[in-house]
């Protein structure tokens, strides 16, 4: 029932939206459903489901809010925020907001030998290593995967995430 409400909920975060607080509230939910729609293979489920953010901005607290109620099978939800690329550590999903694009190459070859899915939201860099990439389209939020990069990182999602993502 709770995936079946948590896919409710992601479907219908689809919806156009209007504001930056909206957008910051949909990207929460969509990396939460990546989150609870993906299996990483090198990483397990014991211990805390760690999503970091390349950022201390609004995503960040939303994901903490989401973090105090939710969880990740049975793995209770952990928020690290990283001020720069060289503080990012090993996690499960790495947000980098497009505001921090500029980071994304370091932040990649830091992680490049880990299972992490890197997120990022600007034009371009799902071809260049992201693992997942926010685009806007049509005025609603949708993202591209990487498909070749989540390979690589023995990241698995969904056929219900794959299916709503636009291959590149």
């Amino acid at each position: 029932m709770k995936t079946q409400t948590a896919v409710a909920v992601f479907v219908l975060s689809l919806i156009t939206f209007t504001t930056q607080a909206q957008q910051e509230k949909v990207v929460t939910v969509f990396l939460y459903n990546f989150a609870i729609n993906g299996q990483w293979e090198q990483k397990g489920s014991d211990g805390e489901f760690i999503i970091g953010v390349l950022d201390r901005g609004a995503v960040s607290k939303e994901l903490q809010n989401l973090a105090a109620t939710k969880t990740v099978g049975n793995q209770k939800i952990k928020i690290v925020e990283f001020a720069n690329a060289s503080e990012v550590k090993d996690c499960h999903i790495l947000f980098i907001p497009a505001e921090k694009s500029g980071a994304f190459t370091a932040a990649h070859n830091t992680l490049a030998t880990t299972s992490t899915l890197i997120v990022t939201e600007k034009d371009g860099l799902a071809k260049k290593g992201s693992g997942i990439n926010f685009i806007t389209v049509d005025g609603k939020l949708r993202y591209e995967m990487n498909e070749a990069e989540l390979d690589k990182r023995n990241i698995k999602l969904s056929t219900k995430i794959k299916s709503l993502g636009i291959a590149i």
